[in-house]
């Protein structure tokens, strides 16, 4: 009888570690899918701000991380781009790519596990309730940490997750960043960061098209350097870039964000200004020229714009007429003496 019952008792003890280990498969299953759902999500992902979203989400739902930092590299520092609400506000926003546990993981390229931040001289946890912490680098993008209250918290699994996950955004990041640099290149003139001529077919179309549909102003100035080959002449090509360069700094100091700059020619730019009718348009022109000027005192530099200006006349009209008849007025200022605007 004795050993009937000690049996029973064995099959009873087998039967809740049995079912134990079903639990814990089918929970890392379900994690496992949902991982699977976030990597979906992130080869998707048009920006890095929604990448970001996409990891700290993961964190909390799947991985179920409460503490969290995501740090992207800036030059030659690391940039806090998000932190988990409970963490106690901190100005260190930005710190060194070299600093402590995370300019470790980033050097080498490889996840650091701290089971016990106590005595560690590298680890600079902000709370001195943080007992152990995770730290997975973001490819050559940046760097994940997670810490925790207890020691020794972060199971294989969990670190085996997080580090998919992280491998997930990583590709992601990856994405976005090539696309954008192979948009830069195709849509901007690589000397002076203007849209290129292929930028103006692109983007001033949609601005025409806002325009007729919404019946609003659209106004163009065409931007010529004056003497500009004499420049290149006296003063060599290297000091010509730069004074392309330099007035498409100074051009931008003056004009909003929404308008566009694009480089028509060697010298000549086009600026597109929508929501703007001639007068306002011709305010922007004289404030560009004026601002020119006094830069050039103040940077000691000797150079000067002429300006031809047109509006948008409706539906019918199109970029090259637009273009037509800004060149005329530009011609015209050039006539009359330059570093002045003339209309058409």
């Amino acid at each position: 009888m004795v050993e009937h019952g000690a049996t029973d008792e064995k099959d009873l003890s087998c039967g809740v570690k049995r079912n134990d280990l079903f639990e814990i498969l089918k929970k890392n299953r379900d994690r496992i899918r949902q991982l699977h759902n976030v990597a979906l999500q992130l080869s998707k992902a048009e920006n890095e701000e929604r990448i970001y979203d996409l990891i700290i989400e993961a964190s909390r739902k799947i991985l179920k991380f409460d503490t969290y930092s995501l740090d992207i590299v800036e030059g030659e520092n690391l940039v806090v781009k998000r932190i988990s609400e409970c963490v106690t506000d901190s100005d260190t926003q930005v710190y060194s790519k070299q600093d402590g546990i995370a300019g470790r993981t980033l050097r080498e390229g490889k996840t650091i596990a701290l089971g016990s931040l106590a005595g560690n001289c590298e680890a600079k946890p902000i709370s001195s309730d943080y007992k152990s912490a995770l730290s997975i680098p973001v490819g050559i993008y940046g760097v994940f940490q997670t810490a925790s209250n207890v020691e020794d918290a972060y199971r294989e699994e969990d670190i085996d997750l997080a580090e998919l996950l992280i491998a997930h955004a990583a590709e992601a990041i990856s994405r976005v960043r090539a696309r954008k640099e192979i948009f830069r290149l195709t849509y901007h003139d690589c000397l002076t960061g203007a849209l290129s001529r292929y930028g103006l077919s692109e983007f001033a179309m949609m601005e025409i098209e806002k325009a007729r549909k919404c019946d609003s102003p659209l106004s163009m100035i065409m931007i010529d350097i004056d003497n500009f080959k004499a420049i290149n002449d006296s003063m060599g090509h290297v000091y010509g870039d730069f004074i392309l360069s330099w007035i498409v700094r100074k051009i931008k100091e003056v004009i909003r964000g929404s308008d566009l700059i694009i480089r028509w020619g060697g010298d000549e730019f086009i600026l597109m200004l929508a929501g703007s009718d001639r007068s306002k348009a011709s305010m922007t022109a004289e404030r560009i020229r004026s601002h020119i000027k006094s830069e050039c005192e103040r940077e000691n530099v000797k150079v000067a714009v002429s300006m031809g200006l047109t509006c948008y006349h409706g539906t019918g009209d199109g970029v090259d007429q637009m273009i037509f008849r800004a060149d005329i007025a530009l011609y015209e200022a050039k006539r009359q003496g330059k570093d002045c605007l003339r209309t058409f």
